[in-house]
């Protein structure tokens, strides 16, 4: 029984297909960040009170803005279809917790402990792959380590990677309570931030944490 040979061309067809795919994300972000712009300069121009200084902030707004779209452009014509990575070289986010426990309280007690280090206002932002056209909200995570799934489930749920709300191809680390991390199980955990992109899961960066209390050397 003989089978039909390739049809020539299809591979050119494909990423025609994938180019105009990705044109499309593109432009549906350049359209969304084009109107959250708008909204903000279009509030301070009807504000009867609106000075010099408003007047600098919504030119800079407007500038940005365009820089932005110029590199969503540069980036999309700058990339060959068909070109994403099979892997890609991914930074390492490293959040180091301090707790200070007193002697006297049983480590339970989170209202005796401080937090000594806050590492989040310290971590630079994740970016995301280039050619990725259109980054999901939230970034997932996965952690092992500690005394157990239940110390390394605990610290993985303190911690969030979101979307940055201007630039939408960053993603920014920080925790659901500062209030909470107080009471974060002490040792050291290793996994791994990644989005998922419908069936396709992308590594974002790996993660290290360190929980340890104030006096230990």
């Amino acid at each position: 029984m003989s089978s039909d040979p390739p049809r020539s061309g299809t591979d050119g067809w494909d990423r025609i297909g994938e180019f105009m795919s990705r044109m499309n994300e593109t432009g549906a972000v350049m359209a969304q960040r084009n109107l959250d712009a708008w909204t903000e300069i279009s509030a301070d121009l009807r504000d009867p009170k609106f000075t010099a200084d408003a007047w600098a902030r919504s030119n800079a707004k407007l500038f940005g803005t365009l820089l932005d779209n110029a590199q969503e452009m540069a980036t999309l014509l700058g990339t060959s279809p068909g070109n994403q990575p099979a892997a890609n070289v991914i930074p390492t986010v490293f959040l180091l917790f301090v707790i200070e426990i007193p002697d006297d309280d049983g480590a339970d007690d989170a209202s005796k402990r401080k937090l000594v280090r806050d590492p989040f206002p310290d971590v630079p932002p994740i970016d995301a792959p280039r050619w990725i056209s259109r980054c999901p909200p939230r970034a997932s995570l996965w952690l092992a380590g500690g005394t157990g799934d239940d110390d390394a489930v605990a610290v993985r749920k303190s911690i969030t990677i979101a979307r940055d709300k201007k630039n939408l191809r960053r993603y920014n680390v920080t925790y659901k309570s500062r209030k909470a991390t107080k009471q974060l199980p002490l040792g050291s955990y290793s996994g791994v931030s990644y989005l998922e992109l419908g069936t396709t899961y992308v590594p974002l960066a790996d993660v290290r944490v360190v929980v340890r209390r104030a006096d230990t050397d």
